[in-house]
């Protein structure tokens, strides 16, 4: 799914998985190795205080064994294992979310489309209306009130039809934004 929303929670489901993961090594022992070498230069006279040395070291190994915790561990491994169900339950309910978005913005979209199909037949009627109307005027068949009456009734239906183009294309946007092809 290519929504933030989506990647975020995937994200986060993976990085939980690991706290599992994590979680259930502390059970392991651990070993640790350290070590360091030194040279340390002492002198009376400061024109020969690196004549003499005095190398030390050290190396330490560590091993260490968990035996017990308090149930502590165990409490954590558990936590981890919630928190990844939860996180599994909230991707369940985005896409649900999303489904229905998806939906309502089709729905929508559908809805305005097939207004604006209609709004486009009723213009042209208009202008054919009004073509009439006018040709009927200039033979002196219709009065002047008629043509005014004809040409405020077209400038309704362009208005009508501008309005439901932009319903259409702003219903396509929100699809296309459901899913997830246009991000902010």
């Amino acid at each position: 799914n290519a929504r933030i929303e989506y990647q975020l929670l995937a994200t986060q489901k993976k990085l939980l998985e690991y706290s599992v993961k994590y979680n259930k090594w502390s059970y392991l022992p651990t070993v640790a190795l350290n070590g360091a070498y030194n040279l340390n230069y002492f002198n009376n006279a400061f024109s020969r205080i690196y004549s003499n040395s005095f190398p030390n070291s050290f190396a330490a190994l560590t091993l260490a064994f968990p035996i017990f915790q308090g149930g502590k561990r165990k409490a954590n491994i558990r936590g981890a294992e919630l928190e990844v169900e939860r996180n599994g339950l909230d991707i369940v309910n985005l896409q649900n979310n999303l489904n229905a978005e998806f939906t309502q913005a089709m729905s929508f979209y559908k809805s305005y489309y097939q207004n604006y199909l209609a709004l486009k037949d009723n213009l042209a009627v208009a202008q054919e209306v009004y073509d009439v109307i006018q040709l009927q005027y200039r033979s002196g068949i219709k009065a002047y009130l008629e043509v005014i009456t004809a040409e405020s009734d077209l400038r309704t239906s362009e208005i009508n039809y501008y309005s439901a183009m932009y319903q259409v294309l702003a219903s396509k946007i929100d699809v296309q934004k459901a899913l997830g092809q246009i991000t902010y």
